[in-house]
């Protein structure tokens, strides 16, 4: 997520013009492509995320989309027909339509509206084109509306929104309207009484509103808002409109029959129309207008409100439609609030009280703030702010009391020490440092409409500052709060963002005054600090640690805001502020991994008050608590870092940590034990020396460190225990002590209480299959190496090498110890060449086994030990060359690529060493790995370019560079290696590599491949074509199967068709001799004979084809002749039919072969065959005697 924002950022600007600039194109024609319009679409939506990038272009956008669709009104009303629509292909206003309405789902329609044309001679040619798009939907049989196309809702949507807009032109509607005759309208059975004398155009907006009102799509806002516009007009007022329209909701929404005009409408979206016109209008209307209504509208939604979402309801009770009746109810309660408003008039029917039915309404309010739909929570706490705003002080304190009393139920306090919960905690025990609050059994929910209630009301500074203490305790809190789901996720991200808004409306309302007059000590929810501060240092102290390590990144940010906030409008009264700011940015904590390392460490060295907090936050759900395995160990690296400005305070609070922790949080223990390794391991830095020599040994320092981890095998082989990551950080940790033990004789002396169990940790984690394990592991192996004696190390390789082979009373193979052999080899390579060369062994004869895996990780261990410590022997070399040959598939694909990569990872370790070994070995390697830098899979292909990229500038063949810097899917780049195929110990390779992939690999590296061999065939000389022509026949021979070896298809077939592609392109008829390819027609049936390998096959009639269009292989014909037309007998119909096909290109005047209908299933007789091929044999003596006598004319 922080990711996107960033790479959206970054891209915003190329987005933004890639758009602007297509528009004009967009626009030229009546018709575009519904693909165009798509792909400018998915431009804008990516702009959700962070909307206000679109600002400084939208007044150009939309005002050329606006002008644009204005331009087109005239062929909107000429009706299109929709004959003449094809698929794919719609008109450019409905395109238009469709950006506009993107913009507002991605800006908001207020935004976008704003830049509408809105000059009133508009709104007739509007409102005419919206009667064309709307008749096909409004009139579905009528006999005018035959050839219309459809409009789309977002056509709707748009025009509706448009002519809203219109409507607040101040001109009186009669006055515009050119409109005598009657058109055909909606009609409105059951709908509002509509006086005769109002204007056209407000007749025939209400009629359309009032119809798309009841709609399942975006267009029902778009009519509810033109409807309320239309109510709302001085003009109207005259024709008691409003008082109409208000009538008719009302009625409708009591009880009435839902029929007449909404006849056939969904029960669903009929009181959700409603209730929009009618929120709309209470909202949007003065007091003077709507206090007649308003005993009426308040009975009317608080009936509806009381049904609930029961079985019984009338309505379906979606979270709109609670939406809706928040808005209302809050502004019923605003305008009763007016002082303009004495008392309610016109309101028989409301027996209670202004002030019972504010108290209704914000007992409503409070109990929606639990709801379990965000829009209602928000509209809930919004609604109550703006309600305190117009209450008296003191009711709005009660607001307030209510609010922060409800985020103390069900609150639970922890035991620091202990770790216990207490449920019922007194007064004096909550004051104490001992305590800490457990918000485990709250509504996550709840506490987010409660908090999000709070910062809205002190955005508006509706909280008297004597409630500030109680407030901010429990905005810290929730500035901390985290719940998880059953399944992982957090369900804690929005009441910590409600949080960090609360904060900063604090610092932003609030006086610095009125926040220093807080009694610091009040504050329990904020850190454990000893000496109290001011208040609003303890609030940058919980900023900075929201800033850089929570979980999620708008959290951050928010918090990073609110700091800049709370030290931009408070100088001088943060310590360090304006240094917190520049290392708190705004862009500076949208990586995680970044806030969490570099932004916390930066921060953390201005203050020891700011190392403390960050410390502390660590190790919480912030840090080691972390869900996903990176951030913890981004964690633990923070708190080693942290070690250096308080080794003693760090060491006490990981290991209290550690031990308070239960076991079962296999998470937070690997966490908290990277942590240790961490800590220990700053102690091998060069700085750190002299303070290794004197480590603390006790229980809260380094002393019996390993006794705190009580492991035993089963938590490295239980899956339900995750022994993963038990295994990483005890490695890790194992690791971290016996390096330092080297300098460190307190930590030599730990490491050796017990050596044997640590060697039987590090056994059991070598029997994980993860590379990141394997490898701390090893690592972990080699600094142990040093505390050994040569008893114990001999005994522990001689276990790695037994483990290395597969036995009848152990099925399993550890291939961690193929990495531990690694390690053994690099520490007896110096003090014992006889054992090193025994591993060695052992190592490079797992190179030949049959599993994959035991191969990978055989090679992973030569190449980090072996080949990186001494030149390599012909054992070796031979070694390398088998794996770099590796083609084993199984059910999982080419997993023999996998050995390939890891034998090029050797080859590079082996040239790196430099070149100390015979050149003859040498061009065997880099042959093989030319080869594969030409081969199909780009991972492969890619590592052994890279490979002969790293190799010294000097290391040439026949002066032409290894180097390649092309992109490696060029044609360019295949032709480069296509000219080191004209060196004779490189074709071979190259070519194998290269037909594979000019024969199956995808299509772009077909194209590139086969393109470069053609432009290579080309260009070289014709020896040198004969050369790389009988590299490929040879290919063939020596892929056949015989007594000893079966047929290799892998290579046959690319040769074969490499070949046939050579023929196809004519230019076998540049070579001066075809003695070497007497046998050609031989081997190509023998290739084939009695297969069913339709590629095979096709490639065989291919070579054929070629030769019998190739005058040079004259000779070859008649066998040629002979082996395609005994195909036209195949039982495939579709080799029968290329045969024929074949036969028919060549010799057209063999009438024989049309005749015959070759796909049919059916058999032909041998008879007719042999007469087809006489016929062509006749057809080929012809050629062959005309020929002859042109040449003896001539």
């Amino acid at each position: 997520m922080d990711e996107a924002d960033l790479k959206l950022q970054k891209a915003s600007e190329e987005l933004i013009s890639d758009f602007i600039n297509a528009l004009p194109k967009l626009t030229r024609h009546t018709r575009v492509k519904t693909e165009k319009v798509n792909g400018l679409v998915k431009l804008l939506e990516p702009f959700q995320e962070w909307p206000q990038l679109l600002d400084p272009h939208l007044s150009s956008i939309v005002s050329r989309l606006a002008g644009a669709f204005i331009s087109f009104l005239d062929e909107i009303t000429k009706q299109w027909n929709s004959e003449t629509l094809v698929v794919g292909v719609i008109p450019v206003w409905r395109a238009i339509c469709m950006l506009l309405y993107t913009l507002c789902k991605v800006r908001g329609y207020k935004v976008i509206i704003r830049f509408f044309n809105n000059e009133p001679k508009y709104l007739e040619p509007m409102l005419a084109a919206f009667n064309v798009l709307t008749k096909k939907k409004i009139f579905p049989q009528s006999s005018e509306t035959a050839n219309i196309s459809s409009s789309s809702w977002e056509e709707r949507y748009i025009v509706l929104l448009w002519l809203s807009h219109l409507m607040l032109t101040p001109f009186d509607l009669l006055s515009i309207s050119s409109e005598t005759r009657e058109s055909q309208l909606i009609a409105l059975s059951g709908g509002p009484t509509l006086p005769d004398e109002i204007a056209w155009i407000a007749n025939q907006c209400i009629r359309l509103s009032i119809y798309h009102l009841a709609e399942s799509g975006k267009e029902r806002e778009a009519a509810a808002i033109l409807l309320v516009r239309v109510a709302l007009r001085p003009d109207m007022q005259k024709h008691a409109l409003l008082q109409n329209l208000l009538q008719w909701t009302l009625l409708l929404l009591e009880g009435q029959s839902l029929g007449g005009v909404f006849s056939g409408k969904s029960a669903i979206y009929v009181p959700i129309g409603l209730l929009s016109f009618l929120a709309g209008v209470v909202m949007s209307a003065d007091t003077a207008m709507i206090a007649p209504y308003l005993g009426d509208v308040f009975k009317t939604i608080l009936t509806i409100s009381s049904e609930g979402s029961g079985s019984t309801s009338r309505f379906a009770f979606s979270a709109l439609t609670r939406k809706l009746i928040i808005k209302t109810l809050r502004s019923v309660v605003v305008h009763l609030q007016s002082p303009s408003l004495t008392k309610i008039p016109h309101a028989a029917t409301v027996t209670c009280s202004k002030e019972e039915m504010v108290e209704e309404v914000i007992d409503y309010l409070l109990n929606s703030l639990a709801d379990k739909d965000t829009p209602v929570r928000y509209a809930a706490s919004k609604a109550l702010s703006m309600i305190a705003a117009q209450l008296e002080p003191a009711l709005a304190a009660d607001i307030v009391e209510a609010v922060v009393g409800s985020l103390e139920e069900n609150v639970l306090w922890n035991d620091i020490c202990t770790g216990e919960t207490i449920p019922n905690l007194d007064s004096d025990m909550s004051n104490s440092m001992l305590v800490r609050r457990n918000l485990s059994a709250v509504d996550a929910l709840r506490w987010h409409g409660l908090v999000l209630t709070l910062s809205q009301l002190l955005f508006r500074r509706s909280a008297p500052p004597n409630q500030l203490p109680d407030i901010l305790n429990a905005l810290i809190l929730a500035l901390g709060f985290e719940q998880r789901s059953t399944t992982g996720n957090s369900v804690g991200t929005s009441v910590r963002d409600a949080a960090c808004f609360g904060i900063w409306a604090i610092a932003r309302r609030y006086t610095t005054e009125e926040l220093q007059a807080v009694d610091a000590s009040t504050i329990k929810a904020g850190s454990n600090v000893e000496t109290p501060t001011s208040l609003l240092q303890i609030l940058a102290n919980e900023l900075i640690c929201a800033a850089t390590l929570d979980s999620a990144g708008n959290i951050r940010r928010g918090a990073s805001a609110a700091l800049q906030e709370l030290i931009g409008r408070h100088p001088d009264m943060i310590e360090q502020g304006i240094s917190v700011v520049q290392a708190v940015d705004y862009h500076a904590v949208a990586l995680r991994s970044r806030a969490l390392i570099e932004v916390s460490l930066a921060v953390s060295s201005l203050s020891p008050l700011y190392w403390r907090a960050a410390f502390d936050g660590l190790l919480t759900w912030r840090g080691v608590g972390s869900p996903d395995a990176q951030s913890r160990r981004d964690a633990a690296t923070a708190i080693g870092i942290l070690s250096e400005g308080g080794l003693q305070t760090v060491l006490k609070g990981v290991r209290q940590a550690l031990r308070s922790t239960k076991k079962t949080n296999i998470e937070e223990c690997q966490a908290l034990l990277l942590s240790m390794a961490a800590i220990i391991q700053r102690f091998d830095q060069p700085q750190s020396m002299e303070q290794a020599q004197h480590l603390p040994i006790t229980n809260e320092g380094v002393g019996n460190i390993f006794d705190d981890l009580s492991l035993n095998q089963k938590h490295f082989a239980s899956p339900a225990l995750r022994p993963t990551l038990t295994a990483e950080a005890v490695s890790s940790l194992i690791k971290a002590v016996a390096r330092v033990a080297r300098v460190s004789s307190a930590m030599d002396s730990i490491l050796k209480q017990d050596l044997l169990k640590r060697i039987e940790e590090l056994q059991w984690c070598l029997k994980l299959k993860e590379g990141l394990i394997i490898h701390t592991a090893s690592e972990a192996i080699y600094e142990l190496f040093f505390a050994m004696d040569e008893e114990t190390s001999t005994s522990a390789i001689r276990k790695w090498m037994m483990s290395l082979e597969v036995t009848s009373s152990s099925r399993i193979r550890i291939y961690g110890a193929s990495m531990a052999l690694a390690m053994a080899y690099r520490h007896k390579s110096i003090c014992d060449p006889q054992q090193a060369n025994q591993i060695k062994c052992a190592l490079l004869a797992q190179t030949e086994s049959t599993d994959i895996d035991a191969k990978i990780w055989a090679l992973k261990s030569l190449t980090s030990s072996v080949l990186a410590a001494e030149d390599p022997d012909a054992v070796t070399i031979e070694a390398l060359l088998r794996c770099l040959k590796d083609h084993t598939t199984d059910q999982r694909g080419d997993v023999g690529s996998l050995v390939r990569l890891e034998a090029i990872r050797g080859v590079a370790a082996v040239v790196k060493r430099g070149i100390h070994f015979p050149l003859s070995d040498l061009k065997r390697l880099i042959s093989k790995v030319c080869g594969l830098a030409v081969e199909k899979l780009d991972k492969v292909r890619l590592r052994a370019s890279r490979c002969l990229n790293e190799l010294p500038a000097a290391v040439m063949m026949n002066s032409i560079t290894l180097h390649c810097t092309q992109d490696s899917t060029s044609s360019d780049y295949f032709r480069h290696f296509l000219s080191l195929s004209t060196i004779p110990e490189f074709r071979r390779d190259i070519l194998e590599d290269l037909a594979v992939t000019a024969s199956s690999g995808s299509e772009s590296l077909l194209v590139a491949s086969r393109a470069a061999l053609a432009a290579h065939a080309e260009e070289i000389m014709p020896s040198q074509l004969d050369e790389l022509c009988c590299t490929l026949v040879d290919m063939i021979k020596s892929n056949l199967a015989d007594d000893k070896v079966p047929v290799n298809d892998r290579l046959l077939i690319p040769a074969m068709d490499a070949l046939g592609f050579l023929f196809e392109i004519g230019v076998m008829g540049r070579l001066m001799d075809v003695e070497n390819y007497i046998s050609l027609t031989c081997l190509v049936k023998s290739a084939h004979h009695k297969s069913l390998n339709i590629r095979k096959l096709e490639a065989a009639i291919q070579i054929y084809s070629g030769i019998l269009t190739t005058a040079k292989f004259i000779q070859l014909h008649s066998d040629t002749l002979l082996q395609l037309t005994s195909m036209l007998l195949h039982q495939y119909p579709k080799i029968r039919n290329a045969a024929a096909d074949t036969l028919f290109l060549e010799f057209s005047d063999c009438n024989l072969l049309r005749s015959v209908n070759w796909t049919e299933k059916k058999d032909a007789k041998r008879e007719y065959i042999k007469t087809i091929r006489a016929q062509i044999e006749e057809i080929m003596l012809s050629r062959a005697e005309n020929l002859h006598g042109r040449l003896f004319t001539a």
